[in-house]
């Protein structure tokens, strides 16, 4: 996937937080309450205006009741990446999933500079 595609993708994860949030009702001072992130921080997310990271993905899926794999990639998720999004959800704490976020960025930067192709 060439980086184009890949930020409109993550740009739409944001509007799929505001309408599934709009579904239970909720303001985003509510669901910030519910997730512990400040409204300001979850209006960016919702903007598109910040790349949300994995735990507060996490987190956002959980309060909505929702999977991991629809809040990130819709209704109709890819079949290999999907498989990927389950597995994490698995895991342990919050800081455990976030360490992790951290590793697969790193990982998934490196093999991007030594002339990888998409994911």
């Amino acid at each position: 996937m060439d980086k184009g595609a890949e930020t409109a993708e993550i740009a739409r994860i944001g509007p799929r937080i505001v309408e599934i949030r709009n579904r239970r009702g909720w303001s985003q001072r509510e669901l910030g309450r519910r997730v512990s992130v400040r409204p300001a921080r979850l209006s960016r997310l919702e903007r598109a205006d910040r790349i949300p990271k994995l735990d507060e993905l996490i987190r956002i899926a959980r309060a909505l009741n929702v999977g991991l794999d629809q809040l990130v990639f819709g209704e109709t998720p890819r079949p290999r990446m999907l498989e990927l999004v389950r597995e994490l959800e698995t895991l342990g704490t919050p800081e455990e999933i976030a360490g992790l976020g951290r590793i697969l960025q790193l990982v998934l930067v490196g093999y991007r500079k030594a002339g990888g192709g998409p994911c």
